[in-house]
């Protein structure tokens, strides 16, 4: 009884593991693609004074 009772809850455990990191790796895919978008829209609103970046790089 014991014995299985391990067993069950171990496959359960890793049934639960496998689909946690599923959800995990399409929640990372979803955050990259927002955080590359807010840093492609940050890019484009600072692609006008992007000579003045460059110039604040040198001074950093």
């Amino acid at each position: 009884m014991g014995c299985s009772y391990n067993y069950y809850q171990q496959q359960y455990y890793l049934s639960m593991r496998s689909t946690s990191s599923k959800m995990r790796a399409t929640e990372s895919i979803v955050s990259i693609k927002s955080v590359f978008l807010v840093i492609f829209q940050k890019y484009i609103i600072l692609n006008g004074c992007r000579h003045h970046i460059v110039e604040l790089s040198k001074c950093c």
